[in-house]
């Protein structure tokens, strides 16, 4: 996995440093890409490693520029960055252990 972690935050850094967009445009740009990889995803009638790949290749990258962006250009710094991504991913396990909620509901 750590080569997914290394390509993804490269690949996010790669967009904001050679490309001069935006911490907030790679982040946008990187979660298009996601969503539309796990639309596929859940779309799929099997199991494809590409897709899935692709995904966790997003969701690193994702993560890298979101993560920059709460730190560095919303101002709060990685102490309360890191207290804002735990309190959703704890959301999202509530919503799907307590709830039921899960993404294949969503397409």
């Amino acid at each position: 996995m750590g080569g997914a972690t290394t390509v993804g935050e490269t690949a996010a850094d790669f967009l904001g440093t050679n490309l001069h967009l935006s911490t907030g445009d790679v982040t946008a740009i990187m979660s298009a890409l996601l969503i539309a990889v796990l639309v596929f995803q859940f779309r799929s009638q099997k199991y494809v490693p590409a897709i899935y790949w692709l995904a966790i290749l997003f969701t690193f990258a994702l993560g890298t520029s979101a993560g920059d962006l709460v730190a560095d250009q919303i101002s709060v710094g990685y102490f309360w960055s890191l207290i804002l991504f735990a309190a959703v991913i704890v959301a999202v396990f509530v919503a799907y252990r307590y709830f039921r909620l899960n993404a294949v509901l969503a397409f």
